[in-house]
């Protein structure tokens, strides 16, 4: 794919990535985190040690952990995360830095342009994005993953309106992707704005464009492993299970939190999405046709918008109101392939039972530290318990051996 239109970064520079949600975004940073090494020996900086830069988005946007949060000011924000990210990138002039979170498309211009201030340096913003009009399909399946328990049409009806100015603000900001192009391109200038178009079946459609951008050799990107390089759609009856295993974990504690992102999320349905379907049938979960209505004429005053912002576009901006050739209702017939089901349990038992070990781990490192305490505590209770007179008579006891051991030492050399 030449990128006609897009020139590398230089040293000194900064590439921001700032999402879009699901289009391609954890690819990237998945790639990038685990490629640190070897990106920083072809001379760009990847800041941290985390998958992405949410902590640093987080902080100098005011942001809660919540998914949905807005930003607001700075003045309350512990900002140490970003002012160790902006240090880290102004530490050499002779590196390109390379930072992401899809938090940053969120965050109002004010921010967006504390952002660039703070850097000091030029800055380059790209922006991928996919299809709008499916969109809301995989914001379902990401929330299915984070516990949701709404059917798919169900929740569609919830959050997209026939007026949708008045759908969920949540999926609305998602697919008013113009605004957040308008909003950094007024930042940093539509010329230093990369839009770069997600196609779900092509992963180098995405990797490529950054290679390019970042300088790196072609297909370096696409060397990194892991399961989340790879995900697929659901199918029905697999969004089924995680709808059941959802309800079903709902009164329990280990329902929410680090718990069960690591436990289910992280340790069963990534793995399971990364795999191939065993399903007879391997369909994935499709738009209904009153979402593609609905949502078809917005996503062309999208493509309108952001083609009048004058920004760079790698792809074909116009697949993004594209209607998907399978728009239809899903029926989920409930049969989850033995096999399936059976990987799926063994995923999670692993991972706890590697959560266990660690914690056992844990509770023996920190026996040995309380025993290793009350035992220098004891000594010292005991010294204290002692009367003036026995200090003094151990203490003269211990300096006269002392004394007697250095005579007999100085008679020997005599």
């Amino acid at each position: 794919m030449p990128l006609t239109n897009a020139s590398p970064a230089k040293p000194g520079q900064v590439l921001l990535h700032a999402g879009m949600h699901t289009a391609g975004t954890g690819l990237i940073e998945h790639a990038a985190s685990s490629l640190r090494s070897e990106l920083l020996r072809h001379n760009v900086v990847y800041p941290g040690t985390s998958l992405n830069h949410a902590r640093a988005a987080r902080a100098v946007g005011a942001l809660t952990a919540e998914p949905d949060a807005t930003a607001s000011t700075t003045n309350s924000a512990n900002t140490r995360p970003w002012n160790r990210l902006v240090s880290v990138l102004n530490s050499s002039a002779d590196t390109i830095g390379f930072i992401g979170d899809e938090r940053f498309a969120r965050l109002p211009v004010d921010i967006c342009q504390k952002i660039v201030t703070d850097m000091g340096k030029p800055v380059t913003v790209t922006i991928t994005l996919q299809n709008l009009i499916t969109l809301p399909v995989w914001l379902w399946q990401q929330g299915l993953k984070s516990g949701v328990t709404a059917e798919l049409e169900p929740w569609l009806r919830e959050n997209i309106s026939e007026d949708f100015a008045i759908s969920a603000d949540s999926v609305r900001a998602q697919i008013l992707v113009a605004d957040v192009v308008e909003k950094w391109a007024s930042v940093v200038g539509p010329e230093n704005v990369v839009l770069i178009v997600h196609d779900e079946h092509a992963p180098d459609a995405v990797t490529r464009p950054f290679e390019s951008l970042l300088g790196l050799p072609e297909g370096l990107l696409a060397t990194a492993s892991g399961p989340s390089l790879h995900i697929r759609s659901m199918t029905p009856d697999e969004a089924e299970l995680l709808r059941d295993i959802n309800r079903a974990m709902e009164t329990l504690p280990i329902a929410g939190g680090a718990d069960y992102l690591r436990l289910y999320r992280d340790s069963a349905i990534t793995p399971m999405l990364a795999s191939p379907s065993v399903t007879a049938e391997p369909l994935s979960l499709s738009t209904p046709t009153w979402v593609v209505d609905i949502l078809k004429p917005i996503a062309h005053d999208q493509i309108k918008t952001i083609k009048a912002c004058g920004v760079k576009i790698i792809g074909d901006i116009d697949t993004i109101a594209a209607t998907p050739s399978d728009a239809h209702t899903n029926a989920a017939s409930g049969n989850i392939p033995i096999e399936s089901a059976s990987k799926f349990v063994a995923d999670v038992v692993k991972a706890a039972a590697t959560t266990i070990d660690q914690l056992d781990e844990e509770i023996r490192v920190a026996r040995a530290e309380r025993d290793a305490s009350l035992r220098r505590w004891n000594a010292d209770r005991v010294l204290d318990s002692w009367s003036a007179g026995q200090v003094l008579k151990v203490g003269t006891t211990e300096f006269a051996r002392r004394i007697l051991r250095r005579v007999k030492r100085f008679v020997k050399r005599a």
